[in-house]
């Protein structure tokens, strides 16, 4: 509303930038930042479960699955990825190569040691790989499936199960 790229107002995007270097100042004085990182914190561990389900319902829904390049591990983006930007390969072949591994020796330990460090992205590396694996195992229903509504019933039919209630993953 303030700015353009056609038309910049410098002295409104200085004082904007200013404004954010304030709030973001690591200083013991700032009690804005300290009671922000809580909060944080606990968006953002409800947010690593969400975003887990939604990648996982895109794997196993009909059809294509559609994955930008370089999003196997968390991507804080506040829009959509740029497909051109430089992915470190490496880093993802190193960490699928580890995890692979991890599976093989002791799986409940792996899932155990993802949960406890899910802020790193592993996780959803993890979940990727062994959803597009199952994807290939069973790629006649996902090539020919339909979408079918689910019943649910029980106690939590109307609402989704409160993380603190999760065994073994306890909330933020």
């Amino acid at each position: 509303m303030h700015t353009a790229w056609l038309k910049p107002d410098k002295e409104y995007e200085e004082a904007c930038l200013l404004f954010i270097e304030k709030i973001l100042d690591p200083s013991p004085r700032n009690t804005f930042l300290a009671q922000f990182l809580q909060f944080q914190k606990k968006v953002s561990f409800y947010g690593i479960f969400n975003s887990l389900s939604q990648t996982l319902i895109k794997i196993t829904s009909p059809g294509v699955p559609d994955f930008y390049q370089g999003t196997e591990l968390w991507d804080l983006n506040l829009v959509d990825p740029d497909n051109r930007r430089a992915v470190d390969f490496q880093k993802r072949r190193s960490l699928l190569k580890e995890i692979r591994a991890g599976a093989e020796k002791d799986l409940p330990a792996l899932i155990s040691d993802l949960l406890h460090h899910r802020e790193d992205g592993r996780i959803k590396l993890w979940l990727v790989f062994m959803g597009l694996r199952a994807r290939k195992e069973c790629a006649d229903i996902l090539r020919s499936g339909d979408y079918v509504p689910l019943a649910v019933s029980g106690r939590y039919r109307d609402k989704s199960l409160p993380m603190g209630e999760m065994p073994g993953i306890g909330g933020p």
